[in-house]
């Protein structure tokens, strides 16, 4: 999970919400939204904006088919913002005092939504409009955190499956009448629910936690069991991505690895891509992906060839305005700080020798730079910490910094921390 900007001062793309190939928009935890970028120049929307705090890293954001989203977190009702990001208002149905932990279209329709309640005993919601309007359909029980949600149309009707830890174990809550029941079936260890493939039965992909080796293990099951097989392993979960229409699965690695599989899991090969990645979306016949790297490399990037080439839209360091709205919005007043922030910390200039680097006029301590031999991979800890791992002749060490901002430079030869102002 990313930290806050008490913690890094380097956004990182966590989640992409497309409504079509030149709406999309890109959700940074902690900083705010990218808007556009792919027929316009990209346009920046600060949490402050979007009723959003810096805090609120689970924010929920799914697009909708004209381009507006549907926008909530924990804490934090669901609402519709429009799809220029400069205001948003309630539907009709959503509780205002209640917050949404999950929410999703249903696999390959644009007007059925469902979304889960942030509640001691949270609920399933619906929605027939694309989010205009919502009723409350099963009590989900108490438990411990909704580890995922996925909706798709089954044979007879639309298929709902919700992961939800219970301890050590989690259970599968599975819908096959559109969400009005559900059965529920205990899975061994902490899992979490990435897609589904609609079938006889549908196939659920998974992912869990390995603590002997600190690998994400990469999990296919069979709905209706709770026997789940290991298809494949990453270092840091970079998300998963499925072809509804084929038998493709995408995983991919922070660390810096993409994998494609054409036979739905039996067998994996790598793609000559190694950017790494931090989330995958195949949406209208194209894998979309956020990636990790500095402010100047890609933040945003598709592929129109199933994965073997990305196509950049755009990089932090080339959002240099803030969303245009009306005068009444205030957006300049409301995202002063937060845009304040985002000029001293993503658009500064870099020097590329390897003398000093400046952020805004805050020099940078000295003694953190990397041996020049070493390639650095970085990611987010599971547990909120940046984590770099350095390899230098063949040696793997890992650093684990918790207490201070960090601009890095990833897949270079050098890195690099800011003391605490």
């Amino acid at each position: 999970m990313l930290p806050g900007p008490a913690a890094a001062h380097a956004p990182l793309a966590r989640s992409i919400a497309v409504a079509s190939p030149t709406e999309v928009a890109v959700r940074m935890p902690g900083f705010g939204m990218v808007i556009g970028g792919v027929a316009e120049s990209p346009a920046y929307a600060c949490d402050a904006l979007l009723g959003l705090s810096d805090t609120d890293v689970n924010a929920v954001v799914v697009a909708r088919n004209d381009g507006s989203r549907l926008l909530g977190g924990p804490g934090k009702a669901l609402r519709i913002l429009a799809s220029d990001g400069c205001t948003w208002r309630v539907p009709s149905g959503w509780p205002t005092e209640v917050g949404v932990v999950s929410a999703t279209l249903v696999t390959a329709r644009t007007d059925v939504c469902f979304a889960v309640s942030d509640e001691a005993s949270p609920r399933l919601f619906r929605s027939d409009d694309s989010g205009e309007s919502w009723r409350a359909l099963a009590e989900l029980g108490r438990g411990d955190a909704i580890t995922g949600l996925v909706a798709l149309s089954g044979t007879d009707d639309i298929h709902v499956y919700i992961a939800r830890r219970e301890g050590s174990a989690t259970a599968m809550l599975q819908s096959i009448d559109g969400g009005e029941t559900f059965v529920s079936r205990v899975y061994g260890g902490p899992l979490s629910l990435h897609g589904v493939r609609g079938g006889n039965p549908d196939v659920l992909w998974l992912s869990s936690p390995r603590p002997a080796s600190a690998d994400i293990a990469i999990l296919r099951s069979a709905a209706g069991t709770t026997i789940a097989e290991e298809r494949h392993r990453v270092r840091f979960f970079g998300g998963l991505a499925l072809d509804p229409a084929g038998s493709t699965v995408w995983v991919a690695d922070e660390a810096g690895a993409l994998v494609r599989s054409d036979d739905d899991g039996d067998t994996f090969r790598a793609i000559e891509d190694t950017r790494a990645i931090a989330c995958l979306a195949f949406i209208a016949n194209r894998l979309w992906a956020c990636t990790t790297g500095t402010n100047q490399q890609a933040a945003l990037a598709y592929s129109d060839d199933r994965g073997a080439s990305f196509t950049d839209v755009f990089a932090f360091a080339d959002v240099a305005q803030l969303v245009t709205c009306g005068a009444d919005a205030g957006v300049a007043a409301t995202c002063a700080a937060a845009w304040a922030e985002w000029r001293a910390d993503v658009l500064l200039p870099e020097d590329t020798d390897a003398g000093a680097v400046t952020d805004g006029g805050h020099a940078m301590d000295a003694g953190e730079h990397q041996a020049t031999d070493a390639n650095i991979d970085c990611s987010c800890d599971a547990v909120g910490a940046v984590r770099l791992a350095g390899h230098n002749n063949g040696a793997t060490l890992v650093f684990l910094i918790t207490s201070v901002a960090l601009t890095m430079r990833c897949g270079r030869t050098r890195w690099w921390r800011r003391a605490p102002r």
